[in-house]
C-alpha cells in the first residue's frame, strides 16, 4: 500500500503512449451522514478514446499541500480515514468508446468516529493497482474525483481572516485589482467563503462588485488558504480611457471584503484601501484642454489681423 500511495502521490503520472486515463465527472463530490450511516452516491467515468477501455477504482487519501489549496496525496494511510470506508461494487469497468459509465459507490461511516470533515480522492486508471505497485516509475496515469464528507454532529466551525490586501501600490491607476485574503480554518467542518469584494470611492459611491470566491475554492480543517480574485483589465489605450471615464472617479477607493460560510459560521467582513489616480484619462484630458486653448488662441490672433 506504501508503494503504491507514493507512486500515486500526483494525480496525474507519466502515461505510456498505449495506455489512456480516464475522464471524471464531477471533479468534486460532496456528502453527508452521521455515525454508522452508509451513504452512497455516483460519479461518471468518461472514455474519450476511439476503443473500449477498461478502467480500475481506488482511493487515495489527500490533505491540503500548502496555502494554495493544491491537494498532497499521502504516502500511507492512517485510522479513520475516508479511503477506508469507501467501497465499489465491482473493481473495474468497462467504458465504450466514446461513451461515459456511471459508477456507484458507498461510504460505511464507522460508529465511532469524530464528526467533522473528512475527504478522500476516487481514482481511475487503466491499470490495476498490482501493476502499479510492481512497475516502478513507468506508471498510467490517473484522474481521479475528490470526495468530501460531513459527519453530523459535535462540529466546531469557525473561521479567521488573517489578512485582505489589494495586489498592487498604495497608489494605481487601474480599478481592475487582484486582490488576496487569507483564511485559517480554526474548527473541524471544510468552509466554502462566499461573497463580494466592493469598491466605493471616498463619497461612498459603489465603483464596482468582485467576487470573491468565484471558483468556489474551500479550506479544509486545521489548515490556511490563499484566495485570490480575478477581474479582467482592459487592453488597448482607448478601452483603458473608456474603462476610466466609466467610473469617473479619482481618489482614495475602499475595498470591502464581504464573505459567509453557510449554518453555524459567523460571517466576516474587512476592508483595505488604496488611491485611485487614472493617468491615462487625466493626461488625456489635459492634453484636448490644451489643445483647446491653444487653438483658440491661434483663432483669436487670426480674427485681429
Amino acid at each position: 500500500m506504501k508503494l503504491r500511495t507514493v507512486l500515486t502521490s500526483l494525480i496525474l503520472f507519466a502515461l505510456p503512449h498505449s495506455m489512456h486515463a480516464a475522464a471524471v465527472s464531477p471533479a468534486m463530490i460532496d456528502l453527508e451522514g452521521a455515525r454508522g450511516e452508509a451513504v452512497t452516491s455516483t460519479f461518471a467515468v468518461i472514455n474519450t478514446q476511439a476503443t473500449d477501455q477498461t478502467y480500475y477504482l481506488d482511493t487515495l487519501s489527500f490533505q491540503a499541500k500548502d496555502e494554495s489549496g493544491e491537494p498532497k496525496f499521502l504516502t500511507e494511510d492512517t485510522s479513520n480515514n475516508l479511503s477506508q470506508w469507501v467501497s465499489f461494487p465491482v473493481e473495474h469497468i468497462v467504458v465504450p468508446a466514446k461513451s461515459k459509465v456511471d459508477v456507484p459507490f458507498s461510504v460505511q461511516i464507522p460508529a465511532d468516529v469524530s464528526s467533522g470533515s473528512y475527504q478522500t480522492a476516487i481514482t481511475v486508471s487503466s491499470a490495476p493497482a498490482e501493476v502499479v505497485a510492481t512497475n516502478g516509475a513507468i506508471i498510467e496515469a490517473k484522474t481521479a474525483t475528490l470526495v468530501f464528507l460531513l459527519i453530523k454532529g459535535e462540529t466546531t466551525k469557525k473561521v479567521a481572516l488573517l489578512d485582505f490586501v489589494s495586489g498592487g501600490k498604495w497608489i494605481q491607476s487601474d480599478l481592475h485589482q487582484t486582490f488576496t485574503y487569507r483564511m485559517q480554518n480554526q474548527g473541524n467542518v471544510y468552509a466554502i467563503p462566499t461573497g463580494k469584494i466592493v469598491l466605493k470611492d471616498v463619497f461612498g459611491r459603489q465603483l464596482k462588485i468582485v467576487d470573491a470566491n468565484e471558483t468556489k475554492q474551500r479550506v479544509l480543517p486545521a489548515t490556511t488558504r490563499s484566495f485570490q480574485t480575478t477581474d479582467q483589465k482592459p487592453i488597448g489605450f482607448l478601452d483603458v480611457l473608456r474603462d476610466q471615464a466609466n467610473y469617473f472617479s479619482i481618489g482614495p477607493v475602499t475595498a470591502i471584503l464581504s464573505v459567509n460560510f453557510g449554518d453555524g459560521f459567523d460571517s466576516i467582513q474587512e476592508t483595505t484601501q488604496f488611491w485611485y489616480v487614472p493617468y491615462p484619462l487625466i493626461l488625456t484630458v489635459l492634453l484636448f484642454v490644451g489643445l483647446m486653448v491653444i487653438g483658440y488662441q491661434i483663432l483669436s490672433k487670426h480674427k485681429k489681423t
